[in-house]
């Protein structure tokens, strides 16, 4: 659980027929639900919609979308609370203020298969 400094994780798309990755609060404990109804969440999905839920749901639809071979690198400063979404050559960025706790998630279902390839962490 990230609640201090900067953080990053990237991944590989290797089949992408539902994949949904980012960040959800602690407060996710029902991991039977899609991600981005949870409070103080922010979910990048396969299609190029991002929902994010800080602190109200907001909805965007005009993001890349992911290709089998992408790598999509996600950013978490929580010093000044942004998320940040690295895919191809598109940066998106969206403020998570009102997190004080949060984790890097992926959800999948069918047939979707990523790979975590690279994490660091800065103080």
């Amino acid at each position: 659980v990230v609640s201090t400094q900067r953080h990053s994780v990237t991944f590989e798309i290797k089949k992408a027929e539902y994949v949904g990755l980012g960040v959800i609060s602690d407060e996710c404990t029902s991991f039977d639900s899609e991600f981005h109804r949870v409070r103080n969440s922010c979910v990048y999905y396969m299609t190029g919609i991002i929902y994010t839920n800080f602190p109200i749901h907001k909805k965007e639809d005009n993001a890349e979308k992911f290709v089998v071979g992408d790598f999509i690198t996600i950013n978490l400063d929580m010093w000044n609370h942004v998320v940040e979404f690295r895919l191809r050559n598109s940066i998106k960025c969206f403020s998570c203020s009102t997190a004080v706790r949060l984790r890097f998630a992926v959800v999948m279902k069918f047939d979707s298969e990523v790979a975590l390839v690279g994490s660091s962490s800065e103080e």
